[in-house]
Formats: structure tokens, sequence, C-alpha cells
């Protein structure tokens, strides 16, 4: 048979006691690591920002440590308190970057890349905070502005004064864009005319009278000097420059120095012509005005200024 052996009361409490302590010593151990890492963490944030590693170098910045804290600490009052630090720097350090770019105009894609970062930060933060939208999306552009997508850059920093309405820059950047356009296709329409001011010289050597008046319009009129000033309209000018055609065996056209000048859809084109035929040859400034007509380029008037030999 078996004897039940009977344990004190006090050893059963005792065993008890020492259970549950061992559990709160668990427990807490585990609270207080947490904590520990915790403040560490926090401690780790505040000197990289302190020492302004606030995006680089990789995986030794303010930036990740702040996403760890985040994913490992989400709704302590750390965290709380590291945001608030953290949005503060990002404030500073946005504000000092624009004052560079203000004080100096240089940059370059790194800089507007790394200011972008910090106000994409600062937005993750504060979500509802216009100012820092407003200097997001002018990052945003900037970026655009200097890969040439100018109507994307446009459009952010459209963005930036709906969120600012007071803030001058992208409003200034805007006008730049603009100017700029303007400049390209000012200089789009001078490769333009100075193409077909060589294609009108090669039809006029060619003696083609057929392509070299399509460069004529309808409206033109054209100045000859025979004793006196004359001037002759489009159909006119055409006999004219067909008598010539067939007087002479072969024309040869020296253009130098030319010279264009637009404005809206008119342009004043001038340069130094050497006229030479087996027959005749004369030099001097050739003038043309054109105007662009069913958007292509129509001359309107010539006029020539004969060098004295």
């Amino acid at each position: 048979t078996t004897v039940a052996v009977k344990r004190p009361r006090w050893l059963v409490w005792v065993a008890g006691f020492l259970f549950v302590l061992g559990l709160v010593v668990i427990i807490l151990g585990g609270q207080v690591k947490r904590l520990l890492s915790e403040r560490r963490l926090e401690q780790e944030i505040y000197r990289a920002l302190e020492e302004k590693r606030l995006i680089s170098p990789p995986n030794d910045n303010a930036l990740e440590l702040y996403r760890r804290l985040r994913r490992e600490f989400p709704n302590s009052a750390t965290f709380q308190r590291v945001q608030a630090k953290v949005l503060n720097v990002l404030r500073d350090e946005i504000n000092r970057g624009f004052d560079n770019f203000y004080r100096t105009s240089r940059e370059d894609s790194q800089m507007w890349q790394e200011l972008k970062k910090l106000c994409d930060w600062a937005v993750d933060i504060a979500p509802y905070d216009n100012w820092l939208k407003a200097r997001q999306r002018y990052c945003y552009g900037r970026l655009e502005f200097l890969s040439k997508r100018y109507d994307n850059a446009i459009l952010a920093y459209k963005e930036a004064i709906q969120n600012d309405p007071n803030w001058a820059l992208p409003y200034e950047s805007i006008k730049n864009i603009q100017i700029q356009q303007q400049i390209s296709q000012i200089n789009l329409e001078k490769k333009l005319l100075e193409n077909i001011i060589y294609r009108w010289k090669e039809a006029w050597e060619n003696k083609d009278i057929e392509k070299y008046m399509s460069f004529y319009s309808l409206n033109f009129q054209g100045v000859i000097y025979s004793g006196v000033r004359k001037l002759l309209n489009y159909y006119e000018w055409m006999d004219y420059k067909k008598r010539l055609f067939d007087k002479y065996n072969f024309i040869k056209i020296n253009i130098k120095n030319l010279n264009i000048v637009i404005s809206k859809d008119y342009a004043k084109v001038s340069f130094y012509q050497e006229f030479r035929s087996d027959k005749y040859s004369d030099k001097g400034r050739k003038i043309l005005m054109l105007r662009k007509e069913n958007n292509k380029w129509k001359i309107i008037k010539e006029d020539f200024i004969k060098y004295s030999d």
C-alpha cells in the first residue's frame, strides 16, 4: 500500500509565493528590458539629430532609428516625445535648406532629393501641416524642373501654392519656367527660320521658280532698284525673278552674319549677301520680313541695300 505524504501547509504557500514571484520577475524584467531598449533608442535618435545624421549614412541615421522606434514602440510616450523633437529639427533643416537656396541660388538634384526626404518625413509626422506640404510639393517640382519636365514642375508648384498661397517662391518659379519656355520656343523658331532661309537660297540657286516662290506670301511686296525704287507685288516679283532665272546660266549666293529677330508672328531676317552669276554680281545687306500664315513662315517684304565696290 502507498502511504500519502502530507506536506506542511506553509511549504505549499512558500512554493506558490516563489512561483508568483518568479512570474513577476519575468514580467518586470521584460518590461525593464523593453524600457531600457526604448530609452536607448531614444538617445540614439537624439544623438543622430545632434550630429546632423538625419538621413545619412545608410542604416545609421535618425530616420532609420525613428522608423525602428515607431515599429517597436508605436504607442509609447517616448515615441510621441521623439516625434515632437524630430519635427522641430526637421522644420529648422527645411528652413535652412530653402534659405541657402534663396541666398546662393545654387542647386543640384542631390540637394533637392535630400530636402524632399526631410519634407516627406516631416509630412508623415504632421500630415495636416500646410506649410510643410507646400515645401514638400516644391521639392518635387524642383526635381521635375531639373529633369526638364516643365509641365510636371508647374503642376507641383501649383500644389505648393494651394497649400501656402502667401509663399512667393513657387509663383516666381512658375514665371521663370514660362520665360524659359518662351525662350526655347523662340530658339526653335529661329532654327526653323534659318532652315527656311537656306532652303530659299537653294531654290534661288537652282532657279526653281515654283519652289522659290513657295517661300513668299501672296501679300508680298518686294523692292527693286532700276534707276528708281520700285515696289513689286507677288506676281510681279515672280515674273521679274523668272526673267532673271532664264537670263543667267548659273546663280551662286553666299550668306553671312545671319541675324533673326522674332516678335510674335513676325520675324525680321537680315544678312550679308553676295550674289554671283555669269552675267552679274553684287553684294550688300538683304532684309527679309516674314509673317506666320497658317502656321507657316512666309516672306512678306524683301529689300536689298547694295554695297559699292
